[in-house]
């Protein structure tokens, strides 16, 4: 029996096999690993990339939630940081009530 590609690639979500391809160009298989990363990249995926005729990790990729960026209290993805409420800022203006030129 042959396999399928020399590069395999496998993604695993929170422990449990949720995707695999094969492909025998390591150019296509390094882009879909990057590709995967992108599309399924959130705590708690690990993507790897092995040459299965050489036997060796080509490459690996796991996130983490301390890798990813801190979540509010609702889950959702905390972009703003310490920055001020947006209501303090206007158009042409610092903090409200602090003119800036």
């Amino acid at each position: 029996m042959t396999h399928p590609g020399r590069y395999h690639l496998h993604l695993t979500l929170h422990g449990a096999a949720a995707m695999h391809g094969w492909w025998d160009d390591e150019t296509v298989a390094r882009r879909m690993h990057r590709q995967t990363v992108g599309e399924y990249g959130q705590p708690g995926t690990h993507v790897t990339l092995t040459d299965e005729q050489a036997r060796q990790l080509v490459m690996d990729h796991e996130q983490t939630a301390s890798d990813d960026q801190a979540e509010t209290e609702d889950g959702w993805p905390d972009v703003y940081g310490d920055s001020p409420p947006v209501d303090d800022y206007r158009l042409g203006c610092g903090p409200a009530g602090d003119a800036t030129s």
